[in-house]
């Protein structure tokens, strides 16, 4: 995913469509577990601007005490059907807003996978 991250960045093979719209810097990526469950119609949104950094564990308190565990990792499952209701959501929210959280290592088996509240 990092490599294909760096190619968007880079602009290699061309441009990327909305490389002017930070919301919209994203993109679908199907790798070895999307493609072995094909049947599953899933794929993964990525942030092309994500970085792993950005999101270490700061130690902040919550209502449950401290908070030290990373959330957000820079993509989420998604059902393919749900493209142009995601595109929807990216006009007002980040992608790190709309990501079930703690997805770091789900498999296709039980993960948490988006899908809009809007409709």
């Amino acid at each position: 995913m990092e490599q294909v991250r760096l190619l968007y960045r880079n602009g290699d093979g061309g441009v990327a469509m909305n490389t002017d719209l930070r919301s919209h810097r994203v993109f679908l990526f199907a790798d070895t577990e999307v493609l072995s469950n094909a049947d599953a119609f899933f794929v993964k949104c990525v942030e092309a601007d994500y970085e792993a950094t950005d999101y270490v564990p700061k130690f902040v308190r919550s209502r449950g005490g401290l908070m030290d565990e990373q959330y957000y990792f820079g993509w989420m499952p998604m059902k393919v059907a749900e493209v142009v209701a995601l595109w929807k959501e990216l006009e007002c929210n980040e992608l790190e807003d709309l990501a079930p959280h703690k997805i770091e290592g789900c498999s296709l088996v039980s993960p948490e996978i988006w899908e809009s509240v809007a409709f």
